[in-house]
């Protein structure tokens, strides 16, 4: 049975990620290198030792990306992947990628490629969990080929599309990051699909 989470808790959570939130703005703003924990502090109306209880550095703010877009997966998206066909569920799971990219700014996208966690793709990952079980779906319903395990479809799709996103930032969010993930996704999927005999 889980500990229910009390008031301090729920004041934690939110205070950890008001300091998220507001160091995402500021480096959209002035850029990584411009902006300082004292002044995500004081953005946030917190102290500067506050902001250290949470975030041992400026980088370590970067580095729970991840986290924030398996919460975004978690509470925003798994229950819309709904659509009777994998290939309509996958375009559906990366359009939500997009979104959330380019929601934090190329700026942070930028910031967050040059850290290891950017390519984390472990299976104990929500977002990784939530393509994993469409991909096995499809392979379940005869959509999607067998012949290579979904563990590796997964990697090769998140390869394409952290390729796109990393693309956006470098451009400064001047590509079309949703025709583009939209594109290039559904090229490299239709090599996965079954043929239909007709």
């Amino acid at each position: 049975m889980s500990k229910k989470m009390t008031s301090r808790d729920k004041q934690a959570i939110a205070t950890k990620k008001k300091i998220l939130m507001t160091g995402i703005r500021l480096i959209n703003d002035k850029g990584f290198e411009h902006v300082s924990v004292e002044e995500i502090a004081k953005s946030a109306d917190v102290s500067v030792g506050t902001f250290y209880y949470y975030y041992p550095s400026k980088r370590d703010l970067i580095t729970s990306m991840p986290w924030k877009i398996d919460a975004y997966f978690e509470k925003e998206v798994a229950d819309k992947l709904v659509a009777p066909t994998c290939a309509e569920n996958i375009k559906l799971f990366f359009q939500y990628y997009a979104k959330h990219t380019q929601d934090n700014g190329w700026a942070v996208i930028k910031t967050l490629f040059t850290t290891e966690s950017a390519f984390d793709i472990s299976d104990d990952r929500f977002l990784q969990m939530v393509l994993l079980e469409l991909l096995q779906n499809g392979q379940d319903s005869g959509e999607v080929t067998a012949e290579i395990p979904h563990r590796q479809l997964m990697r090769y799709l998140m390869i394409v599309a952290r390729g796109v996103a990393l693309d956006w930032a470098m451009s400064h969010g001047k590509t079309d990051i949703f025709g583009e993930m939209e594109q290039l996704i559904a090229r490299v999927f239709s090599t996965f699909l079954v043929e239909k005999k007709h």
